[in-house]
């Protein structure tokens, strides 16, 4: 639903040094605008018949906003056009969970407060030496973060880049002490793969090994956390497996139809 971030990080595929922007903070992929007229065919295309015969039949039970930087960093006009799709699906499909991925790193408006309350999953990354540029990044992440915890379920991404492994000890510490002070309920931890001109970031892992174990100690935390692992590694080439072995289905909505 959007292409603004507020951050630039070495790990993400769009980092400035693998493509050319004049916008540090807005990424060369052009989205649909969430105007009024777009979201109004939005809601026509959600309140068909179509939609939901294909939510029962693919047995779809949530539906992500995605954005290729972080949804929160578009303007107020944007957010709110979303709280209201958002509040039309709710209202629609009571049985549908609403996710969204935030990075937390920022000050929280009256918008963004509004679209946070109405998800029902949250998610967040924690990337040291990439996502988080200082001290202050961490302790807003954080502030932000546990007072959420006490409304929302947080689950937590890491990405395994060699620098995760690097601080392994201490990245292990921190999942263990968010989890036992009940801020997150899971966390999931995501190979860095090579792409494009992303190719040359030196922030992929060298050893495959090293990824294995990383994800294997950490399987090793409190399972009444309900921790989960969502990735595991071929030896061969970086891919995401899912351990549970459940089907899933993407369905792709833009304002001219599914």
């Amino acid at each position: 639903v959007g292409n603004k971030c507020n951050r630039d990080c070495m790990h993400c595929f769009l980092h400035k040094e693998y493509n050319k922007r004049t916008n540090l903070y807005e990424y060369p992929i052009n989205f649909d605008p969430l105007d009024k007229n777009n979201i109004n065919r939005y809601i026509s295309i959600i309140s068909s018949n179509k939609f939901r015969e294909l939510l029962i039949k693919k047995h779809i039970n949530s539906i992500s906003l995605f954005s290729l930087g972080d949804i929160m960093m578009e303007d107020k006009e944007t957010l709110s056009n979303i709280f209201f799709l958002v509040s039309k699906l709710k209202a629609l499909y009571p049985f549908i969970k609403i996710k969204l991925q935030t990075n937390f790193i920022y000050h929280i408006t009256e918008e963004m407060e509004s679209l946070l309350n109405k998800v029902d999953d949250i998610r967040t990354s924690f990337d040291i030496h990439t996502r988080f540029k200082s001290v202050s990044d961490i302790i807003l992440w954080y502030t932000n973060i546990k007072h959420w915890s006490k409304i929302k379920p947080i689950k937590l991404e890491i990405v395994a880049t060699n620098k995760m492994i690097e601080v392994k000890r201490k990245l292990i510490r921190v999942i263990d002490k968010l989890i036992k002070k009940n801020i997150i309920d899971s966390f999931y931890i995501y190979p860095l793969t090579s792409i494009g001109n992303a190719k040359s970031n030196n922030l992929i892992p060298n050893n495959i090994d090293d990824l294995i174990d990383l994800i294997k100690d950490t399987m090793e935390l409190d399972v009444k956390a309900n921790t989960i692992i969502d990735a595991l590694v071929n030896r061969d080439y970086f891919k995401i497996y899912d351990i549970f072995a459940y089907p899933i289905t993407v369905l792709s909505l833009n304002p001219d139809n599914l």
